[in-house]
């Protein structure tokens, strides 16, 4: 297999020292297993043949091995393997080739020798095969601790030691403290910085947006290739190609990733620093400090937000983007997802859901949007384009997902346009990477009309992104297209310039508005890649100069070059470039730079929830509390387990208990059986971990759904919808009581069924529609329209999806979403002499009959 995926890289296929170490060590233990039984040994095996395989579709697509971090990323959990089945899934179906069969050959004959004849070994003989063992596990630790020595790079790694042994380095590197490195922000010329920043001062447009609205659509998977390009003589992007027209198009921007795909560009967009290459930022340093664009705009009195159609969870989003400093991060459970096209929630819903969301944010604001629909494997039912049959299947969708979102950004104008948002906005636009695999570039070059000869040239070239500004305000914007190279780095030092913002000497991009040269460095590929306005340079995996290839710019063939080229210069200019960007992030010195002072982030400030404040003074010395969700602790546990590194609350939780006395914890942190001290919280998740650990429940304060109802005023309408489900904790014993509140359709014997009901509380309780079913429910009542002879007073909408049908809850009122689409009954309370809601609240019914303020305390349950 080592040779194999050797050979998937373009790489000489050659066997080490290291290699045949590990291969036969891994044999060995495998060996033993068999001794337990022969299917562990076909499990383990399968593990080991998936992984190789995993390997070599990454390679197809990304040209690299699968990272230490993406690996913890698609297996981290149960929540993520969901997530990632249907890339590994339909990847291994577009990336597959006919000779892979042969992984699946290997494989059944490795189970073939582990169900061998069985026999014993017996004294001497086992003790000489213990010995061997013994020796075969010391020479693999020992090509492994030789191989960190040299400070190898990743191929390298997997060069000397093979695949195993790759992972076994990187998980080793992985669980060590990150240590100081000795490179500084020197790396950056501070004068460069002051020079730009004088010339910017000196540009028409510097400042000419402060106070403006600011929006940020990063597109899924765009190059710059599909602008103004046709298919079967219909443009593929004829929307943005009509936007760069009224827009400031940079046309020579590459993207700039690595390990982390989109969320990498998520790092580089909003904080001009380099990704980096052997680590997802997002899972090994989400507890840094960050001078990322949400911050400088705040300090001008800015709200923000972030919006992606995907779970909050994928790449530790929903923390990642509180420490950049969003406000807000509305994820996909925040959206009404009635349909799905590839990995998830479609871009045109998502846009136009989004735009409502926006038009109820505090002006001035910043929002960053992330589309998803052009995402890989681009699955997509929708043909807005014919289909060219002298291309693949592959880039025809390709064409129609990209064309799908480009008709869907036009909606979001219209919408932006409609609620008079786009007049007082500026709008910027980019791509994060390409869409394109690897394994389809020669196929589109050949359609480009370039030369094939040259494919690592063009595969090079290729990988530029588009890049636009564009103003609503009519006039104030002249359109032009700006040809300066540059890559997404340079994206934050040019917006921000706009709005009257300097550039910082933690910030490594330039201002494409007035930098004044066409040098690039790429962190795509391996450290020392780099683009001038002669040369272009791609590095080898090795990262050493000489293995690299020199391309001339003209000819765009490779010369000839050694260490006394003029672009050897150019090559360790890249490379220490990348480290000191690493070493900002590493070694946390944003913390330290422009003024910024020394402690936790101002976005990890602890506040207690009102209801457990209340609390506090009934609560005993040295109780505790679970202050967070069930999710949220969650996805901390997986980062903190990626990291090995103490929780970033942990200093204000000691600081919180000098205080109040009272112990803050996770769930996780804690001996359920050792334990003695109650525990206080809120999330109705632990509700059955504290159960089935022999905990008694109570309720400190709280109200019920039954309280809840009977709380609601007269001449009021009360709107119930569940999502997920919503009838487990209605025992049948509270029928009767149910009743009472006209909730009769919901019982236990309807598990994860759809329900919606509409009550009109006057003297009495009646229910208007009542519905329960195996299926998705829907009621739309317009204004003025009667319903069970009520005349309804607004535009009515309502939508309830069980788990196997949507897993939604949707209520909205003349066209606002209410709902706050949690598991169990979401119930919004509308007041008919107040005409305007007056509460939006959930009851877990899974669970508990209390609602979503309710505070709980466990505790140990005395035996004997």
């Amino acid at each position: 297999m080592n040779l194999w995926i050797q050979r998937a890289m373009g790489r000489k296929a050659k066997v080490s020292a290291g290699q045949v170490s590990w291969s036969l060590a891994v044999a060995f233990l495998l060996f033993l297993t068999v001794l337990v039984h022969p299917a562990v040994t076909a499990v383990l095996l399968a593990g080991i043949y998936l992984l190789a395989y995993t390997n070599l579709l990454h390679i197809r697509f990304f040209g690299s091995l699968l990272g230490y971090g993406q690996l913890k990323q698609f297996l981290g959990s149960f929540d993520q393997l969901k997530n990632n089945k249907v890339v590994l899934r339909t990847g291994a179906a577009n990336l597959r080739r006919k000779n892979d069969l042969g992984v699946l050959l290997l494989w059944l004959l490795n189970v073939g020798f582990a169900w061998w004849p069985s026999f014993e070994l017996q004294g001497v003989e086992l003790l000489g095969l213990l010995l061997l063992g013994g020796l075969l596990l010391a020479w693999s630790v020992w090509s492994l601790v030789n191989a960190r020595k040299q400070r190898k790079t990743a191929y390298l790694y997997f060069e000397r030691l093979g695949l195993v042994g790759y992972y076994a380095a990187a998980a080793e590197i992985n669980a060590r403290p990150a240590r100081e490195e000795r490179i500084g922000e020197d790396s950056v010329d501070a004068e460069e910085i002051r020079s730009e920043n004088d010339r910017a001062r000196q540009h028409p447009l510097y400042g000419r947006y402060r106070g403006k609205n600011l929006i940020f659509i990063q597109l899924e998977s765009f190059q710059q290739f599909l602008l103004d390009r046709k298919t079967v003589g219909q443009e593929i992007t004829p929307f943005l190609n009509r936007l760069k027209q009224q827009s400031i198009s940079f046309e020579n921007i590459h993207a700039q990733y690595a390990m982390g795909h989109t969320a990498d560009v998520e790092l580089v967009a909003l904080n001009s620093l380099y990704p980096m290459r052997h680590e997802v930022v997002n899972f090994t340093h989400y507890d840094k400090t960050y001078r990322a664009l949400p911050h400088l705009l705040k300090e001008q009195g800015y709200a923000s937000a972030a919006f992606h159609g995907h779970t909050g969870e994928y790449y530790n989003r929903v923390i990642m983007f509180q420490t950049y400093g969003f406000d807000h991060f509305f994820a996909e459970d925040h959206y009404q997802v009635t349909e799905r096209i590839g990995l998830g929630f479609p871009d045109r819903p998502f846009l136009l859901q989004s735009a409502d969301k926006i038009a109820q944010m505090t002006r001035p604001f910043f929002a960053h949007l992330i589309t998803l629909t052009s995402h890989f494997p681009f699955e997509i039912d929708q043909r807005g384009l014919p289909d060219d049959p002298d291309l693949s299947p592959m880039l025809n969708n390709y064409f129609q997902s990209v064309h799908y979102t480009d008709q869907a950004l036009a909606a979001f104008f219209d919408e932006l346009e409609r609620d008079g948002t786009l007049d007082d906005t500026v709008v910027v636009l980019f791509g994060d990477h390409e869409g394109v695999p690897l394994q389809h570039v020669d196929e589109l070059i050949a359609w480009l009309g370039r030369d094939p000869s040259q494919r690592a040239y063009h595969d090079f070239d290729l990988r530029k992104v588009p890049f636009l500004i564009c103003a609503g305000e009519a006039g104030s914007l002249t359109p032009q297209t700006i040809t300066t190279a540059g890559s997404t780095l340079d994206l934050l030092p040019t917006v921000q310039s706009l709005f009257g913002i300097e550039r910082t000497k933690v910030q490594y991009g330039c201002n494409l508005f007035v930098k004044e040269d066409d040098f690039v460095i790429s962190r795509v590929y391996p450290d020392g890649t780099f683009a001038s306005e002669e040369y272009v340079y791609l590095a080898d995996v090795t990262e050493t100069f000489e293995q690299g290839t020199l391309y001339d710019r003209k000819t765009q063939r490779p010369i000839p070059f050694d260490h006394t080229h003029e672009s050897y210069e150019l090559f360790v200019k890249a490379k220490r470039a990348v480290a000191s960007s690493d070493a900002v992030i590493r070694n946390d010195r944003m913390r330290r730079a422009d003024g910024i002072s020394a402690g936790l982030p101002p976005q990890f400030e602890f506040e207690l929830s009102p209801e457990l404040s209340e609390c506090l003074p009934l609560m005993e010395r040295d109780a505790i509390i679970l202050p967070y969700t069930y999710a949220f602790e969650q996805i901390q546990k997986e980062a903190q387990e990626l990291t090995g590194e103490a929780t970033w609350q942990e200093p204000i939780w000691d600081a919180f208990y000098e205080q109040h006395r009272v112990r803050l914890a996770y769930l996780h942190q804690l001996d359920l059986e050792a334990n003695g001290r109650p525990i206080y919280f809120q999330d109705s998740v632990y509700l059955p971990f504290l159960s089935e650990a022999g905990y008694e429940l109570e309720v400190v304060k709280g109200q019920t759904i039954f309280d809840l109802i009977e709380s609601v005023d007269r001449y009021s309408l009360i709107l119930l919808a569940v999502k997920d489900e919503g009838s487990q904790a209605l025992s049948p014993k509270l029928r009767l009581r149910l009743s009472d509140i006209q909730i009769k359709e919901l019982n236990p014997s309807r598990l994860r069924w759809s329900y919606l009901n509409v009550i009109l509380k006057t003297n009495r309780l009646d229910s208007l529609d009542e519905r329960a079913a195996d299926e998705l429910l829907e009621l739309d009542v317009a204004k003025g329209s009667k319903i069970d002879g009520f005349t309804m007073p607004f535009d009515l909408s309502v939508k309830s999806a069980g788990a196997s049908h949507g897993n939604l809850s949707s209520i909205r009122i003349d066209g606002r979403e209410y709902a706050q689409n949690h598991r169990g009954i979401n119930i919004v309370v509308y007041s008919l002499t107040e005409k305007q809601v007056v509460q939006s609240t959930f009851v877990d019914t899974f669970n508990t009959l209390y609602a979503r303020q309710t505070v709980y305390v466990a505790r140990k349950h005395e035996r004997g």
